[in-house]
């Protein structure tokens, strides 16, 4: 023969794995029979290029048993690939997987080759590629669609971790062919999800990538949590006097997430407007501002609060046991909206966008709510050594939650009386915090 047979990597690549079965049975076969099927190549720069019998030739080789060869010519490497692929389909029984892959792998070439997802001039050329692609083998056009993304992820598992690639490709996976497209555009995820699975913390794709989320939320609320430590503030600190006057003592991008329930009805709606001031200013960038408020204004106050800062979502806080009538209207209200804004883009974590209060607590002011349903919106939205702002705090339920919680806060109050009750809770609360942990130690 003379000239030098090469292998190619990424053709190479394009070769599904045989399972041990199939190839001590073909190593078997050839043993006892020779290598009956011809080695396709393609000649190249005075090379064989290897494009057909990859197993044959190896263990021809590692025989010593002689072999023929067939020539074969192709324009360009991507004919090469294409070829294969189509043999592929041919000749072997594909698992699932392997099969999506090579119908992903060719629709991406035949898209590239016609200019996109446009018309052809082939014997289809009166469809779309996925339309052409899906006829020829017999698949739906969204079937074809989510194989090119899984074999983009495929490819890219290939490079990285080969070992679980080939895994992948013999549906050892069990997820793998609904959930590796949902990842081939976010390939951070990808690699981080692969990684699980190579080192045995996973067996399924989504387990993987609920893991790494996991991670992920844990490393950034430890981050949130260092920052919080090293901004050094007091436990707490009550301010007396208008929010916006009071809250010039508060520094600029100080506090991490506001929380309060201001006072309802069109009379004070104003209040609204200086709320999101005051928030947009002592805010960390993407901090959160959650508002409590009745339903009768609320585009109203939503409007007020969007001219300072971003509406992110409308959670709901339901009140069981408490209905609130609300004449005019016929209603009988169990719940309160508390709107989520955000200064710019808020970087936190899903969360669910409900909360049940306990008993409405009004032994300190008329208007408290339940430290349980306070406390539910502090753990949901801070970590702990986070500032808490309430610029309404009346007798402080919200900086009770948060100081049993373990975060820092500071309150704002018109009237003294209220803040010399919040002064006290607060006390109290840090007493009891600091006995709890004592008594755990």
């Amino acid at each position: 023969m003379g000239r030098e047979i090469v292998i190619l990597p990424e053709v190479e690549r394009r070769l599904f794995p045989l399972k041990p079965e199939e190839y001590r049975a073909l190593r078997a076969s050839i043993e006892k029979e020779g290598v009956r099927q011809p080695i396709v190549v393609w000649p190249q720069d005075g090379k064989l290029v290897l494009v057909d019998g990859h197993h044959r030739y190896r263990i021809a080789q590692d025989l010593g048993l002689r072999f023929d060869v067939v020539e074969r010519e192709f324009s360009n490497l991507e004919e090469v690939l294409d070829w294969i692929d189509r043999n592929q389909i041919a000749r072997r029984n594909l698992t699932d997987a392997q099969f999506a892959v090579v119908i992903g792998r060719i629709y991406e070439r035949e898209k590239k080759a016609h200019g996109g997802d446009r018309k052809s001039s082939a014997h289809f050329e009166h469809l779309k590629t996925a339309e052409k692609i899906a006829a020829e083998f017999g698949v739906g056009q969204a079937t074809v669609r989510r194989a090119a993304e899984f074999a983009k992820a495929v490819d890219t598992i290939q490079q990285k971790t080969p070992e679980v690639a080939e895994k992948i490709l013999l549906d050892q996976v069990p997820d793998a062919l609904t959930e590796l497209p949902k990842l081939a555009r976010d390939p951070n995820m990808l690699v981080a999800a692969v990684e699980k699975l190579a080192n045995g913390e996973a067996k399924k794709v989504k387990e993987a990538v609920r893991l790494v989320k996991t991670e992920r939320r844990e490393r950034r609320l430890a981050e949130r949590e260092e920052e919080a430590k090293r901004a050094g503030c007091p436990e707490f600190r009550l301010l007396c006097g208008d929010l916006l006057d009071a809250g010039k003592e508060i520094p600029d991008g100080s506090v991490h997430t506001v929380i309060t329930d201001p006072p309802y009805g069109q009379q004070h709606l104003d209040l609204y407007d200086r709320l999101g001031e005051l928030a947009a200013r002592v805010l960390v960038d993407g901090g959160i501002c959650l508002v409590m408020t009745g339903q009768a204004h609320l585009g109203e106050v939503i409007a007020r609060l969007s001219k300072h800062l971003t509406y992110v979502w409308t959670l709901a806080y339901f009140t069981p046991g408490a209905s609130v009538q609300v004449f005019g209207r016929r209603i009988k209200s169990n719940w309160k909206p508390v709107l989520y804004f955000a200064k710019g883009t808020s970087a936190w974590e899903h969360v669910n966008d409900v909360f049940e209060s306990g008993e409405r607590d009004k032994r300190f002011h008329e208007w408290g709510q339940s430290e349980s349903g306070m406390a539910q919106i502090v753990e949901r939205f801070t970590v702990p050594g986070q500032v808490v702002l309430d610029p309404f705090c009346g007798a402080g339920t919200t900086g009770v939650a948060a100081l049993l919680l373990e975060r820092r806060f500071i309150g704002i109050d018109i009237s003294d009386q209220c803040i010399a009750k919040a002064k006290g809770r607060l006390t109290a609360a840090l007493a009891s915090r600091s006995k709890s942990a004592a008594a755990g130690s």
